[in-house]
């Protein structure tokens, strides 16, 4: 029997305008990397409407194998952009 990688989920959500951007990585140890969790979570920042300077951001990682998650809220767009949030 084979098992299929279904993966892990990357979720930002802003918590003022409740909308969502998400990607899915296969491979997701890549975001074991600093500099690429920033380059993913600006990826995802960037498909978010203007107007989401303010208000909380909601990041979660979600195994798609067995629906496990983890979130973590940040209160602002610049506590989210701290260099030391990757590390």
């Amino acid at each position: 029997m084979t098992s299929e990688n279904k993966g892990y989920t990357l979720a930002l959500e802003n918590g003022r305008l409740h909308q969502k951007q998400e990607k899915i990585f296969l491979k997701p140890m890549v975001l074991y990397i600093p500099q690429q969790a920033v380059e993913a979570v600006n990826d995802l920042l960037s498909k978010l409407p203007d107007d989401r300077e303010e208000g909380e951001f909601l990041l979660t990682v979600t195994n798609n194998n067995n629906g496990v998650s983890v979130d973590k809220t940040f209160s602002s767009l610049a506590a989210l952009r701290d260099p030391l949030t990757a590390r």
